[in-house]
C-alpha cells in the first residue's frame, strides 16, 4: 500500500538530498488523503484516496498545492504565493517527479468525503 507515494518521496529525497526536509532552507511535502490522514510510515494514509499534496520550498513563501479535483484522477494545481525565479526550475522538477508517480496510482474512483 502507498508504494507510489513512497517511491515519489524516495525519488525526491535522492534528487534533492541537500534540501530535503531542511525546514526553512529545504523542500517539504505535506500529503493528505480524503480521510485527513497525513502520509507517514505509521499512519493509515491511503494513496488511493489522495486528496492533497502541498509542496513547500525554502520557506520563502513558495507553496504549490496539488489537490484531487474530481472522481476521475484530475488534479487542481495552484501556486499559492509568488515563486522566485531562482526557485522556478527546482519547483518545476519537483512537480514533474510528483506527476510521474501520481499517474501510477489506481485511484478509488467513487470515494468522496462530504
Amino acid at each position: 500500500m502507498n508504494e507510489n507515494i513512497k517511491n515519489m518521496v524516495a525519488e525526491l529525497k535522492r534528487e534533492f538530498p541537500d534540501n530535503w526536509g531542511d525546514g526553512d532552507n529545504g523542500l517539504n511535502l505535506i500529503i493528505k488523503d480524503q480521510e485527513e490522514f497525513i502520509f507517514s510510515e505509521e499512519s493509515a494514509f491511503s494513496e488511493r484516496i489522495l486528496y492533497y499534496i502541498e509542496i513547500q520550498y525554502k520557506g520563502d513563501g513558495t507553496r504549490i498545492d496539488i489537490s484531487d479535483y474530481s472522481d476521475y484522477s484530475t488534479f487542481d494545481i495552484r501556486e499559492i504565493l509568488w515563486i522566485d525565479a531562482e526557485n522556478l526550475e527546482v519547483i518545476g522538477k519537483v512537480i514533474s517527479i510528483v506527476a510521474k508517480h501520481l499517474k501510477n496510482i489506481d485511484f478509488y474512483k467513487h470515494y468522496r468525503v462530504g
